[in-house]
Order: C-alpha cells, then structure tokens, then sequence
C-alpha cells in the first residue's frame, strides 16, 4: 500500500504465512482447495476489484494454480513468475 497499491491480495495455504502477508497490510485467503473455495476466492475479489486485478505474481511453481490468476486479471493485467 505505500507504493501505490490500494488491495494486495495473498492467497495461500499457510494460515502462518497469511498472517504474515496481513500484518503487511494484504488482504488473506486461505486456500482450502476445491471447486466452491475457488469460486468463493474469486466473488470475493471480484466484489473489491469488479474488472479484475492489475497484477498476479505466482510464487508457487504449482501449474494448478495459473488458471485462477489468469481468470482474476482485468483487461491489460499482468501476470509474472517469480
């Protein structure tokens, strides 16, 4: 946030490292998995950033997982592997 972001989102299964990620100032979504946490994780995104987000970073290696950061871009985002 002091670099201009208005939400940062972290998404993990790590309910330690979320905490970590909030005391950041992120927003924290547990990821549980299956199909309903998947669409739950998306509303709720998608209610604070309707056209999507500007930027997804995948940290995990996991291809599983690029799907949904794809899906949560807007029109333009980016998308990075770090």
């Amino acid at each position: 946030k002091r670099v201009g972001m208005d939400n940062v989102f972290c998404l993990d299964v790590s309910p330690e490292r979320l905490k970590t990620a909030e005391r950041f100032g992120a927003i924290p979504l547990l990821v549980t998995g299956g199909d309903e946490d998947l669409l739950d994780r998306s509303r709720f995104i998608r209610e604070i950033c309707p056209r999507g987000v500007d930027v997804a970073v995948e940290m995990t290696g996991a291809k599983q997982v690029l799907s949904e950061g794809v899906q949560l871009l807007r029109n333009g985002g980016h998308y990075a592997f770090a």
